[in-house]
């Protein structure tokens, strides 16, 4: 073979040699190109499943919440309701079902809620106090009549206290659980409200 052709014949040798080179190399870097944008979208759909499922477990958590703290505040306002209707009976019972109610509101409220809640079973321990002081009164006119008149004052106020304390305690209950505000009329004043959301955080241990 003449030098030339042999350089021809070399010559098509390295052109089909780079040509081969160049189709795997572009194969391989394409098929690199893709694997790199395959496992990136898998890495994103990862990502995107773990937020999706933290946001619908933090969801979860706080339709929970909301649910036990609405359970627990209508059955201590319901226990209260009932302590107030039943205090001239003496039957210590409805006085002991609130007090046992609000340690269920104690677990899931606020401060400002069981600072209220707080206020309205002292307020039942104070009425039934004055009641049975009332009854436990000898009846002689001439003896405590006098007694007895300011006695019956002080138990009639004492209730319409417990009577604004529930308005206070059902006013903060749904602004905490986020339910529909009450109509205008039974709505505590302003300054009522107030009143328990303007101290800090107490110590562990505190209500």
């Amino acid at each position: 073979m003449d030098p030339e052709t042999s350089r021809l014949v070399m010559t098509a040798i390295i052109t089909a040699t780079a040509a081969i080179i160049a189709g795997v190399g572009g194969a391989t870097l394409t098929a690199m190109i893709n694997r790199k944008n395959t496992t990136d979208t898998l890495a994103a759909a990862r990502e995107d499943n773990e937020i999706r499922w933290h946001r619908e477990v933090s969801r979860e958590k706080e339709l929970w919440l909301r649910d036990t703290k609405q359970q627990a505040y209508a059955k201590f306002v319901s226990a209260v309701t009932a302590a107030a209707s039943n205090a001239y009976t003496i039957d210590p019972t409805f006085a002991r079902n609130a007090l046992v109610a609000f340690d269920e509101v104690r677990l899931v409220a606020p401060r400002e809620v069981r600072k209220a809640g707080k206020k309205l079973t002292d307020q039942i321990v104070k009425i039934g106090g004055l009641i049975s002081t009332r009854f436990s009164t000898s009846p002689e006119p001439d003896a405590n009549e006098d007694a007895l008149r300011v006695l019956q004052a002080d138990i009639s106020q004492a209730i319409e206290e417990l009577g604004r304390l529930t308005r206070v305690f059902v006013f903060l209950a749904r602004q905490d659980t986020g339910a529909e505000p009450e109509a205008p009329e039974n709505r505590p004043e302003p300054e009522d409200a107030t009143g328990f959301t303007s101290s800090p955080e107490p110590r562990p241990g505190g209500i």
